[in-house]
């Protein structure tokens, strides 16, 4: 019986395996800069209200932004859960027009190691269908 790491399909698998890791972290930590969650990154949870939050939970309250802003109904929970006691709650406003964007007054509730903290915003779908706060 031959040794498993020998195996060149074994190899190829264990590279697989550790590729993977290394590359999903790299994107996990670059997503806060990229894709439709940018330029909200730069709103809220940038601010004040996003103090004491770490990457990943910053990201899903990014996320529940970006559901909330596109998906919910007028005054409908999006409800998020991060990590280290963390947690938030997104509820939109209703639907309005400005220079022919659609817009949408929100507020977003945020609670660290049991401190709760909430601010509001408006943000406009831009053309490429990105939410992008008004400052």
């Amino acid at each position: 019986m031959g040794n498993i790491y020998g195996n060149s399909s074994f190899k190829n698998g264990l590279f697989f395996l550790f590729s993977t890791a290394v590359l999903s972290a790299c994107v996990t930590s670059a997503s806060l800069d990229k894709g439709p969650g940018a330029l909200l990154s730069k709103g809220l949870v940038a601010g004040e209200l996003g103090r004491g939050l770490d990457p990943q939970s910053k990201r899903k309250a990014i996320d529940a932004e970006i559901t909330a802003l596109s998906n919910s109904a007028t005054g409908m929970e999006t409800k998020w859960q991060g990590q280290k006691n963390t947690s938030g709650i997104v509820i939109p406003g209703q639907p309005f027009e400005v220079s022919g964007k659609i817009c949408r007054r929100y507020s977003h509730e945020i609670l660290v190691n049991g401190q709760s903290q909430s601010d509001e915003a408006t943000a406009c779908k831009n053309e490429d269908g990105v939410w992008e706060p008004l400052q």
